[in-house]
């Protein structure tokens, strides 16, 4: 049985039994196909996917990148072909450690994790690579002092968050704000008292969404997800009510009206920014929903222990504006962790993530979705 709570479903279908039809809720269509390319792919784990121009960088914890039997020496974050899914063989930062978190201004890529060496200089667990080919930038060296789990950028701040107390050698509790071209470290302070997990920002970048296990944040008493100003830090906005689960993943419509969050209640959930109310709630995965991407009309989450008992399921869409899940769209997958990381454009849906089959096609880590 699928469920879906949401104020807005239960308008439409009290105006439909007023004027005499049903009216059935549907999820809006689902442009990818069901099955991936057979592209390049990797030995282990792939924590984040990374779209940019035409090609999609991808982190995690592997140690090789391989295809048709023949392996590449790549571990832990590597470019490919967004449209072919083939290696950028000129691409080799080769971090040391697993990299769990990755965003772009369009010059540099930012990478978080829990690396002590990337590119070929030593960055502790931050670094910003050049596009191109992975070096290290020389000026920008963050020193966190424990494992980052989610970055993002304004263009002239790096935010970041994990599980570190500290940055630069100065108390910094796990969220900060560095410089996006030194890495010194920014007066931006929110001061959680638990770990956090996701960060995204608003479209204009005034607001930065948190979420995590956290129940004190900015100074005040906001729990598992919060709204921070980018400029003073303090929560704005109405506190987010219907978070009860500690919080995994984010993501923000293209107006930045609505606040979409996959929690470790196994529910994904639509929250309006400007008064904090929970627009839906989507309960069909029976995992944590552990990614999250809007692409077009649709909100993709990715799980595991499968959804609406189907077993093999690990990703599926959503509908933005009502939480119906597409029922149509169902690729299957072979895999106990599921998938972790979700970037999309109009014409690929890139994941990444542990599993080593999909919709039939074999396939290691990551895999690209293209129209």
């Amino acid at each position: 049985m699928r469920t879906v709570r949401s104020s807005r479903v239960a308008i439409v279908v009290a105006v439909a039994s007023v004027i005499g039809f049903a009216a059935p809720v549907a999820a809006a269509t689902v442009p990818y196909p069901t099955a991936p390319l057979d592209s390049y792919n990797v030995k282990g784990t792939a924590y984040a996917t990374l779209i940019v121009g035409d090609r999609v960088y991808v982190g995690g914890s592997f140690t090789q990148v391989k295809h048709n039997g023949i392996s590449y020496g790549y571990q832990n974050l590597a470019a490919f072909d967004v449209t072919t899914g083939a290696l950028v063989l000129t691409f080799a930062p080769n971090p040391d450690k697993e990299v769990r978190a990755l965003a772009s201004d369009g010059t540099s890529l930012f990478v978080g994790g829990k690396f002590i060496s990337i590119g070929g200089a030593w960055r502790n667990r931050l670094a910003s690579v050049d596009l191109a080919t992975g070096v290290a930038s020389t000026s920008f060296n963050a020193d966190v002092g424990s494992r980052v789990d989610a970055v993002a950028t304004d263009g002239s701040r790096v935010f970041f968050g994990g599980q570190f107390t500290s940055v630069d050698g100065t108390t910094r509790n796990r969220v900060a704000a560095v410089d996006v071209t030194t890495g010194d470290l920014d007066a931006w302070d929110p001061n959680a008292n638990n770990n956090v997990t996701s960060i995204h920002l608003s479209p204009d970048a005034t607001t930065a969404y948190v979420g995590g296990t956290f129940g004190t944040i900015a100074g005040t008493s906001r729990s598992k997800l919060v709204a921070l100003s980018t400029t003073t830090v303090a929560a704005v906005g109405t506190d987010f009510s219907g978070a009860n689960s500690n919080v995994k993943s984010l993501d923000v419509s293209i107006d930045g009206t609505v606040l979409y969050a996959g929690d470790t209640g196994n529910d994904l959930e639509a929250y309006d920014v400007g008064t904090g109310a929970q627009l839906w709630q989507n309960e069909d995965a029976h995992g944590d929903i552990q990614s999250v991407k809007v692409a077009g009309d649709n909100v993709y989450m990715g799980f595991h222990d499968g959804a609406d008992g189907m077993t093999d399921a690990r990703l599926a869409a959503v509908d933005a504006a009502t939480g119906a899940t597409e029922s149509d769209w169902n690729p299957t997958f072979q895999s106990t962790y599921g998938v972790f990381g979700i970037d999309a454009t109009d014409e690929q849906l890139v994941i990444g993530g542990e599993f080593w089959q999909i919709s039939g096609v074999a396939q290691d880590g990551v895999a690209i979705f293209a129209i």
